[in-house]
C-alpha cells in the first residue's frame, strides 16, 4: 500500500532525483530477472529526472548477453529513441552489434535514425548506404539518406529574375524622354 501511495504521489507531482532515489532505487539488482530488468530501465528512461542514473544501470544492464535477449534490447533501444536519448540507443546498438548473429543492417538503420535525430548526419548518411548497399529497396533508409542529403546540402542559389527593362534607370530614363516628359 505504501509502494502504491509512493506511486500515485510520483504520478500526481515533480520530484527531485533524490526523492526519486528514495521512492524507486536506482540499481538494478543482481538476481533480477533480464524482462524485469529492462521493464525497470525503460520506466527510469521516462522519468526525466532519472536520466543521470540511466547510463550506470545501462551498463549493469549489459551483463545479460544479447544472446536470447534480443527483443528486451531492441526494445531498449526503442524506448530510448522514443524518449530522445539517442546517446543512450547508441550505447544499445554498439553492444547488440557485437553479436554475430544479430540484423547487421536493421542496427545500421537504428544507427543512422539515432545519428540524425543527434545532427551527425555524415555519420547518418555513411549507415544509410550500408543499410541500401545491404538491402537496396529499403525505403526507411532511402527517406532517411534523402533527409541527410537534403540537410547537408546548401540551398541551390536562386537563379537570378530577368530584369524589365522599365526596372534599369536608363531604360526608365529613356521612356520618359521618348514620353516628353522630360
Amino acid at each position: 500500500s505504501s509502494s502504491s501511495s509512493s506511486s500515485s504521489a510520483l504520478a500526481q507531482q515533480p520530484h527531485h532525483a533524490a526523492e526519486l532515489e528514495t521512492i524507486l532505487g536506482w540499481t538494478l539488482p543482481a538476481d533480477l530477472p533480464p524482462r524485469i530488468a529492462a521493464r525497470v530501465l525503460q520506466c527510469h528512461i521516462n522519468i526525466p529526472d532519472a536520466l543521470p542514473y540511466v547510463g550506470p544501470m545501462l551498463n549493469n544492464f549489459f551483463r545479460f548477453p544479447v544472446a536470447g535477449h534480443y527483443t528486451l534490447y531492441n526494445d531498449l533501444i526503442t524506448s530510448c529513441m522514443d524518449a530522445k536519448c539517442h546517446d543512450e540507443a547508441l550505447q544499445i546498438i554498439a553492444q547488440v552489434s557485437a553479436e554475430p548473429t544479430y540484423d547487421k543492417p536493421f542496427l545500421w538503420l537504428r544507427r543512422a535514425q539515432c545519428l540524425f535525430a543527434l545532427r551527425r548526419l555524415v555519420e547518418a548518411e555513411q549507415q544509410c548506404n550500408r543499410v541500401l548497399e545491404a538491402i537496396p529497396a529499403n525505403e526507411a533508409a532511402q527517406s532517411l539518406l534523402e533527409r541527410c542529403k537534403a540537410t547537408l546540402e546548401p540551398p541551390a542559389p536562386r537563379a537570378p529574375r530577368p530584369r524589365s527593362l522599365w526596372a534599369t534607370p536608363a531604360a526608365t530614363a529613356a521612356a520618359a524622354a521618348a514620353a516628353g516628359s522630360i
